[in-house]
């Protein structure tokens, strides 16, 4: 009886310790508020005279007091960066996107009806709730996107991705953090990292129109034209009216040498948007210039064409053909020339070079009757011609250039 006795006693002491416990504990949490909130306008104050060092103290003492105010911490970082001092702003950078996912919502919301008609208190609180944890989701992206550019002034790709990923598994099913990663691979020319992430977030969402887009981006650039095509078409078919699109197709189906298919996807574009129509008049030029002059092939600093209307049997039996020398780097091609003590005058202009060509199928020979260098505006830079009797004929060096021609105008010949 006396031990009942004692429990009864006890318990509302408890109780009554645990209410005191409680009010100081809020009392605290109050005046911890309105201290964080004297420390913030006092920084907010030395910000607005430039002296972001007393203002990067205040909003230390506010973060000590409300260390998941993830507002504190960009304001903190943007003082760091008035002060070049972007390590730290990166670290504070770190810290507030970590906060603000961690309370984020999905960053596309879907509304039902009965979420706004007949809106009880509840109701409403779960709305705003919702449309919180969305925003926090809209500024923890734009916030890693400031983030990133940051490790990008410092050449930190790597680091980025670290973090893209770890924030990635926070939230695994964010299409966006996927792009951002995928786009620093892209960077760094881990191209089939790239293309991983590029097809994850379409795994996630299939009617991603910027993941085809990137992805169809990266195949070009590994010159795999046909997945490139696929992904470009599936774009298209997402945004039939987008006339940014088709221009995008036509030119892989270019470079694949789908000429027919290129030039329907420059004239949709044009029909779409009047702006486009110069692209198809442009490829329209450089068609016309590809059937004049195909290409032969290329070497390392120089891109040879050929013009099949100039293949010509001459009296001395030999085959005679223009050919058309383009270089990818002139300054380099300028060296060249100076180490071959070769006229360099007005070369910083160098547009093209044309050679005539003397080919005998039968003794498997070749040499150059004449070349001619030009300069963007037309002009000749140098000129050499030779005539029958001066002309050096020398046998045609297996997978080179003069290779392959010989091997084009011999087989027509015969």
């Amino acid at each position: 009886m006396e031990k009942v006795k004692r429990i009864s006693v006890v318990t509302p002491l408890l109780f009554i310790l645990l209410l005191v416990n409680t009010a100081i504990a809020v009392e605290k949490e109050i005046s911890d508020k309105k201290d964080a909130e004297d420390h913030i306008k006092l920084a907010e104050e030395y910000v607005e005279k430039n002296q972001f060092n007393e203002a990067i103290e205040e909003y230390t003492k506010a973060i000590s007091l409300k260390p998941d105010d993830a507002s504190l911490y960009y304001a903190r970082a943007s003082c760091y960066r008035q002060n070049a001092q972007i390590e730290k702003a990166i670290k504070d950078y770190e810290q507030l996107v970590i906060i603000l996912f961690n309370v984020a919502g999905p960053s596309i919301i879907k509304l039902n009806r009965e979420d706004v008609e007949n809106l009880t208190p509840e109701k409403a609180q779960k709305l705003k709730d919702k449309l919180r944890a969305w925003e926090s989701e809209i500024s923890a992206l734009v916030n890693l996107i400031s983030l990133i550019s940051l490790y990008k002034q410092e050449n930190r790709l790597e680091d980025a991705i670290k973090f893209c990923s770890k924030v990635i598994s926070l939230r695994p099913k964010n299409v966006s953090l996927y792009g951002l990663r995928a786009n620093l691979y892209e960077e760094l020319k881990q191209y089939d990292k790239a293309i991983e992430d590029y097809t994850k977030s379409i795994e996630l969402k299939p009617d991603d129109a910027n993941s085809y887009f990137s992805r169809g981006s990266v195949y070009v650039e590994l010159k795999q034209h046909d997945k490139a095509i696929e992904d470009y078409t599936k774009l298209i078919e997402l945004e039939p009216d987008n006339a940014n699109s088709y221009p995008l197709r036509g030119t892989v189906y270019a470079l694949a040498g789908q000429y027919r298919e290129a030039k329907a996807d420059y004239q949709k574009a044009c029909d779409l948007k009047k702006d486009s129509c110069n692209i198809l008049t442009e490829f329209e030029r450089k068609l016309a210039e590809i059937e004049k002059w195909p290409p032969l092939g290329k070497s390392e600093n120089r891109f040879i064409y050929y013009d099949k209307t100039s293949i010509r049997k001459q009296p001395n039996g030999h085959i005679r053909v223009w050919m058309k020398e383009m270089v990818k780097d002139i300054p380099t091609y300028v060296e060249e020339r100076k180490k071959e003590y070769r006229k360099t005058v007005g070369y910083e202009n160098y547009s093209h070079s044309l050679m005539a060509w003397e080919i005998d199928c039968d003794s498997a020979s070749l040499g150059v009757i004449s070349l001619i260098d030009y300069d963007g505006k037309g002009k000749v830079l140098d000129l050499h011609n030779r005539d029958e009797k001066s002309l050096e004929m020398t046998p045609v060096v297996p997978d080179s250039i003069g290779d392959l021609l010989y091997k084009m105008v011999c087989k027509e010949e015969r």
